[in-house]
């Protein structure tokens, strides 16, 4: 008989203990505050750095402007041919 006590006793043993259920916290109904500046204060703000960049810009110079121009057909050169290659892909493997 001791030794069926002894196993109820291991039973017993590796069950585990319930875990305590975490209450809900209650929420307050609270009026929420305005987070950061308002709409106005970022408006003018915006208006301030624009003004302060367009006051630092100037007209490019033609060499600059010529290579700007370089630059970007190149880009636009690049994208066309890689769309082409694409497509030609696409029709040789649907048909």
């Amino acid at each position: 008989m001791d030794t069926q006590e002894g196993h109820k006793d291991a039973e017993q043993e590796a069950q585990p203990e319930p875990v305590p259920q975490a209450q809900p916290q209650q929420q307050h109904h609270q009026k929420e505050q305005p987070e950061g500046p308002s709409r106005w204060t970022r408006l003018t703000s915006f208006y301030q750095q624009c003004r302060r960049v367009f006051k630092l810009t100037r007209k490019p110079t033609n060499e600059e402007y010529r290579t700007i121009v370089k630059v970007c057909a190149i880009g636009m050169a690049v994208l066309g041919a890689l769309g082409f290659i694409i497509s030609v892909i696409n029709q040789l493997i649907v048909f």
